[in-house]
């Protein structure tokens, strides 16, 4: 599973706890008052909004920090193949040095 969906499922039991406690809380309280329900209900739905906000804005992150990676691990390829290229053409070079050497040292 990806991180995404993992933040997803961890922000969705979040909120299955977040409402199951309010709803215990108010079986517990049968003898309150139905404005103190409608009370329980607006502060458990501001909850639920708040959480819902957490979890969009870690997505967002996460989704942030995955393009992040991604674009570092494109520069570490680049930087990889660029360096592959100047192994192989110092190689070169100390190849055709040590040609001319030997044909100069053959001439002598």
């Amino acid at each position: 599973m990806n991180s995404s969906g993992r933040a997803i499922r961890i922000g969705a039991i979040a909120l299955a706890i977040a409402a199951s406690a309010m709803a215990l809380r108010t079986q517990q309280s049968p003898n309150s008052a139905p404005a103190d329900s409608s009370a329980g209900m607006a502060n458990l739905e501001k909850h639920m909004e708040e959480m819902t906000a957490k979890i969009d804005s870690m997505r967002q992150q996460l989704i942030d920090s995955e393009n992040e990676m991604e674009a570092m691990h494109t520069e570490l390829t680049d930087l990889r193949r660029q360096l592959a290229e100047r192994d192989r053409i110092d190689a070169e070079n100390v190849a055709f040095s040590l040609r001319a050497s030997v044909e100069q040292v053959q001439e002598q």
